[in-house]
């Protein structure tokens, strides 16, 4: 009976181990399974903050590009017709490109997703 006993002991303890083993292999699973979504939502914030820097620098050169249009515009308006140097289709061109609007309501989008213009 006490060879039994043994027996059982040393199955227990064998099935105790297996259990270990079970449980440390589940945990390293559960393990990388948080570092790999930490690293998904890491990768993700790079990209949203790459785009976001993307954006905002296009916003920064194409602003700039109206503010050269405008003012380009401006001198043609305000100068004597010798300084000129665009033809009258071209300034209605500019005049197109500055009022129509396209370009300030995408930017404004923008800046309303991004809460950048508080209300």
């Amino acid at each position: 009976m006490t060879e039994s006993n043994n027996e059982l002991n040393q199955l227990d303890k064998i099935g105790q181990s297996e259990n270990l083993i079970q449980d440390s292999k589940s945990d390293r699973f559960s393990q990388l399974e948080s570092e790999n979504l930490f690293n998904d939502s890491k990768r993700g914030e790079q990209y949203r903050k790459h785009i976001y820097w993307i954006v905002s620098k296009g916003l920064y050169v194409g602003g700039f590009i109206i503010v050269c249009l405008i003012l380009i515009w401006a001198f043609h308006i305000m100068s004597p017709l010798c300084w000129r140097w665009l033809d009258p289709s071209e300034i209605h061109t500019i005049e197109r490109i500055i009022f129509s609007g396209v370009i300030l309501s995408l930017a404004s989008g923008y800046f309303k997703k991004f809460n950048i213009i508080q209300k």
